[in-house]
């Protein structure tokens, strides 16, 4: 045991700031001491600023690098700031000058090797440093060291039963030697959004709190399986100050933002319409206050916003709260805390809710953790968050590891860490899990490309998402306008229908069903948008009926009520409702069932005030099949509601 507590490097003598140590060299020593002032200064202050005291002190440093007083600020400063493994060798040095330098070097030393992951030795030391402490006396050091030991007892628990996980740094194209960190990515991981504190950050300003450069958001894609290099997005989005992207819809176009330059900070949404970023818009007073609001992630659907605040009235320092969206009032309700079950008397910083709607991460520096904020995971099951679990050891260390997003399928979690072998300060890694990190990822990722159908071309358009089941519309989605493509996580337990439009063009329906015992899948679906035009013959496939009947089913409604809206937005077209058949069964019931269901869909217009002259209806039977009948895919395809444009 005497020699893991053996810190010492070489027995010296600490040479305290007094002007006699220095003879001959006046000058030089009031500029030293001037420096180590300021240091105290800064050290000291109520809001301590380690940045600038470390700038001074390193001044007094390479005057007198023999001060062990000193050589324990710089350490704690190092320990305090990006560059917290250069902290040994400073307490160390500080110990071998005076082993009474600071009651408090013992807890130091514990935690350096509690960010080395040498659990065994940190506990000493801690265990040390209590020993110098009354409990009923130094209640908040005794509450903080007993904390520290149950992180490192977590650590050597975790360490015993490593996940198996491939961690890889995401390269030049994203990290640098400027910290790097918030990735978010597109459900399909093909753009990442992150932020950056690097030298061309807009108008290259420095915080004077840390001395980095402003927050920057940037934006890369992913081709060949490589990260493009990241571009700024841009100046709607990016001012002189801290600009921090810190969540992003599923298809990844709406972002939101972290805008320092409000308030204590507060959080806004850009939307990517027409090839641009619109300018940020608030989210209200009922996400954002005076006090700091500095992360938030949206469900799929668009309608809960989870998000991070200090404000008052919480469990602990930085938690998470839930907003509703209010469609009548049209704004986000009043948020509610996710309670203890999630947060802690600690902090909790960057929530994302996976597309799966169910399956909640977060970072937390809470009594789970190993040190610093580790990565967790929670649940809802029958309406209520499972205790939330540490993703364990070697995604989380015993710094900050911190803002996750996770993929589709479960088996990528992109994180931001400091590690020894990164590029700068917090780089972003990609970590791989052999099994996914979702108990069971029961969604379905609705990937594809809108073009037109003649040319191939890309076409921006919208995709409206509706709930079959529940006649409600989930959401509406926007493809990328450079290359007309979509992502769209569809969550299980449920018939959805899908409708693309865009202006000049007549829509195109889809329908899939996801079960709920469905594990991920991936479902591809492209668009080929017809124009407006005489002839054009378009395919109805979210229009249902009772089984051999003309009975339209009420899953039909929102495919009926977007017929009318696009007759509504088209006032001089007319059109022929036309009902089809397979070929089963007698020829001419097949004909009357495809006349009557025409006729159905005709009526359904009518009552919504479609002029009659603007409609007929026919019914074609087996007439026109559009496959083969000796399938039962055929068949089901030949089993149809369609329209033609007569007149335009």
């Amino acid at each position: 045991m005497s020699s893991v507590l053996c810190v010492s490097i070489v027995s010296a003598q600490d040479i305290a700031f007094k002007k006699e140590n220095f003879p001959g060299k006046e000058k030089e020593f009031n500029q030293a001491l001037q420096a180590y002032q300021n240091g105290n200064k800064y050290f000291n202050e109520s809001e301590q600023n380690y940045y600038l005291a470390k700038l001074e002190y390193n001044k007094a440093y390479s005057f007198n690098p023999s001060c062990a007083l000193l050589n324990y600020n710089l350490g704690i400063c190092y320990l305090k700031t990006s560059e917290k493994f250069l902290a040994k060798f400073y307490f160390q040095s500080a110990y071998s000058l005076d082993k009474n330098v600071n009651p408090k070097i013992n807890f130091y030393f514990a935690s350096f090797y509690q960010l080395e992951s040498i659990w065994e030795t940190a506990l000493v030391y801690y265990d040390l440093y209590e020993k110098t402490l009354v409990q009923n006396v130094n209640v908040d050091e005794w509450n903080l060291t007993e904390k520290r030991k149950q992180e490192c007892k977590n650590g050597m628990q975790l360490n015993l039963k490593k996940i198996n996980i491939a961690i890889k740094n995401l390269g030049s194209g994203i990290n640098t030697k400027y910290p790097e960190y918030t990735p978010y990515i597109t459900t399909d991981e093909s753009k990442i959004f992150f932020t950056s504190r690097r030298a061309t950050t807009t108008g290259s300003g420095i915080d004077v709190n840390d001395g980095m450069y402003f927050e920057d958001i940037y934006i890369s894609t992913k081709q060949n399986g490589e990260w493009m290099p990241a571009v700024n997005a841009g100046a709607n989005i990016n001012t002189k100050v801290h600009d921090a992207v810190c969540g992003i819809f599923p298809d990844g176009h709406t972002m939101i933002i972290f805008k320092g330059a409000v308030n204590d900070g507060d959080l806004f949404y850009v939307k990517y319409e027409n090839g641009l970023w619109s300018k940020p818009i608030d989210f209200g007073r009922n996400i954002n206050t005076e006090y700091h609001e500095s992360s938030a992630c949206l469900s799929s659907d668009g309608k809960k916003l989870f998000f991070v605040s200090d404000k008052p009235g919480g469990v602990g320092g930085r938690d998470i709260y839930q907003s509703n969206y209010d469609a009548n009032k049209n704004e986000w309700g009043v948020a509610k805390n996710l309670g203890t079950t999630i947060n802690t008397p600690y902090d909790e910083e960057g929530v994302f809710l996976h597309p799966d709607g169910k399956t909640l991460f977060f970072a937390s520096n809470g009594p789970m953790t190993i040190g610093g904020y580790d990565i967790l995971k929670s649940v809802k099951e029958n309406n209520q968050w499972t205790t939330p679990v540490n993703l364990g050891v070697p995604l989380n260390t015993p710094d900050d590891d911190v803002f996750v997003s996770v993929s589709g399928n479960g088996r990528n979690i992109y994180f931001s860490s400091i590690r020894k072998e990164g590029f700068g300060e917090k780089d972003i890694y990609v970590a791989t899990m052999q099994d996914s990190a979702i108990q069971s990822p029961n969604m379905v990722l609705l990937t594809g490309e809108v073009v037109e159908e003649i040319t191939g071309n890309p076409i921006y358009a919208k995709i409206d998402v509706v709930d079959l089941n529940k006649n409600e519309k989930v959401g509406t989605y926007n493809n990328d306008k450079e290359t007309g493509k979509y992502v769209i996580p569809l969550p299980g337990g449920t018939k959805y229908g899908t409708v693309v439009y865009a202006e000049g063009y007549i829509f195109e329906s889809e329908n899939v069903e996801v079960s709920d015992t469905a594990t991920y899948a991936e479902v591809i679906h492209h668009t080929k948008l017809k124009k407006i035009e005489t002839g054009t013959i378009t395919r109805l496939n979210n229009i249902f009926f009772e089984t051999n009947k003309a009975t339209i089913l009420p899953t039909s409604l929102n495919e009926i009520e977007r017929i009318a809206s696009f007759m509504n937005t088209n006032k001089k077209i007319k059109i022929e409702i036309q009902g089809h058949t397979d070929n089963v069964g007698d020829e001419n019931k097949n004909m009357l069932l495809s006349t009557l269901r025409a006729e159905a869909v005709y009526n359904e217009l009518i009552k919504r005030n479609i002029a009659s002259q603007r409609l007929s209806s026919k019914g074609y039977g087996e007439t026109k099949p559009a496959a083969d009948n000796n399938t039962d895919k055929g068949r089901s395809l030949n089993r149809r509601i369609e329209f033609v444009i007569v007149e335009n």
